[in-house]
């Protein structure tokens, strides 16, 4: 059995999770209706507490609070049984939560890169194949899609700790068909960003996505002779870090706001 701890919850104020996918007082696909609370502290502990009836667990949480201006969504929780994280804000009188921690993922095993488990969902895996679908127990899935570099996940017909042979395909991306489905399990390949092959090792990264440059310039008036300008590097409290210096040059210094 793989290690369990008390996952822990990061709250985001004003923030909904489940912005265009909740329905009053009804489940639909991966967002999972738990009632209507008063207070917040109380839709998080039914978020710890859920097991779907597919076996699936709460991941996040959204609360609209007791005083929320549309009566049909006053006090109404839903939590969000698979990874998927698409934060709204400003969303006003509404706080979700994100758990982290819990149950260890299991690692994928032989071929795969070091650092790699599987992040289990349940949704139906959309887009082109890695590999020909088969009927096979999940292991043996599992374990073929991890010797595959192609192979990014798997999604099966069935329940998740089924141990007979199901349909599966072996997927060549990680797109999920939206808002989930009945019936399906996605597995596919996780790691964190101390592991991620794919990461830059020397560069300014964000925990996912995209992000700006994060450089700027300083006049030529605050560079230090001989140079014609420098740029500076943004710490974690946007103060200077670093200064990369250039010149010289006959270009003027830009104009900072």
């Amino acid at each position: 059995m793989l290690p369990t701890s008390a996952p822990s919850v990061q709250l985001f104020n004003s923030t909904s999770n489940v912005y265009g996918r909740a329905h009053i007082n009804v489940s639909t696909g991966v967002v999972r209706y738990l009632g209507r609370f008063d207070v917040t502290a109380e839709c998080e502990t039914a978020c710890l507490g859920y097991v779907g009836p597919d076996g699936a667990n709460c991941n996040s949480f959204t609360h609209h609070h007791a005083d929320f201006p549309q009566p049909d969504f006053a006090g109404a929780c839903y939590a969000v049984a698979d990874h998927s994280w698409t934060p709204v804000s400003p969303a006003d009188k509404i706080t979700s939560g994100l758990l982290s921690g819990g149950a260890a993922q299991p690692a994928c095993g032989g071929g795969a890169f070091g650092g790699c488990t599987w992040q289990a969902d349940p949704v139906c895996l959309t887009g082109a194949d890695a590999m020909p679908p088969a009927t096979m127990t999940i292991a043996a899935a599992t374990a073929a899609c991890a010797g595959s570099s192609a192979c990014v996940g798997i999604a099966v017909s069935g329940l998740l700790n089924a141990t007979a042979p199901l349909a599966v395909s072996f997927k060549a991306t990680t797109v999920a068909k939206k808002n989930g489905n009945d019936g399906c399990w996605a597995l596919r390949k996780s790691v964190d960003l101390e592991h991620d092959p794919y990461r830059p090792g020397f560069h300014f990264l964000p925990p996912a996505n995209w992000m700006n440059d994060p450089s700027e310039y300083l006049p030529r008036a605050l560079a230090p002779p001989p140079f014609a300008s420098c740029r500076f590097l943004c710490g974690p409290d946007c103060s200077p870090s670093a200064l990369l210096c250039t010149g010289p040059s006959v270009c003027p210094p830009p104009n900072l706001p």
